[in-house]
């Protein structure tokens, strides 16, 4: 398995990323797809939290993006990671690896648009601490709804 090495950037605390969101453009020319895990965010704890999308690059370009929080299924040896698991790695990361080898086999891989972004918050409701899973309203008096 190969992984693409992302540099300081992606290292260090990056608690601040806590509900905010990884994502990548990533396609690949080659058949024969395995299964691991996509992404891997490695802690001076040594915890390892994966996170493996259910869509596979393709041969055009293809943006994956999750984020970074309890309710998205970053893993910890198969189990769900719990947001102090998340929290606990993102407070010194050592490692951040993006799966580059996508095939069994001769392929291409190419990476793209690597972007770490913090958590927007908005008329109070912040997407680090409430339930991103929910949708909610934020209508308020008046003929909005």
């Amino acid at each position: 398995m190969d992984y693409l090495e992302h540099g300081s950037r992606f290292t260090g605390d990056l608690t601040g990323f806590y509900g905010g969101k990884i994502s990548y453009a990533a396609r690949i020319d080659g058949s024969a797809p395995f299964g691991e895990q996509d992404i891997a965010l490695v802690g001076a704890n040594g915890t390892t939290i994966t996170y493996q999308f259910d869509t596979l690059a393709s041969a055009d370009w293809t943006t994956f993006a999750v984020r970074l929080d309890q309710y998205s299924g970053w893993r910890i040896n198969g189990a769900i990671a719990s947001e102090t698991d998340i929290v606990d790695v993102l407070s010194d990361v050592v490692s951040f690896r993006i799966r580059g080898d996508r095939q069994i086999g001769t392929d291409r891989s190419d990476l793209d648009t690597v972007r770490l972004t913090s958590p927007q918050s908005f008329k109070g409701i912040s997407p680090a601490t409430d339930r991103p899973d929910l949708l909610r309203s934020t209508f308020e008096k008046g003929g909005e709804g």
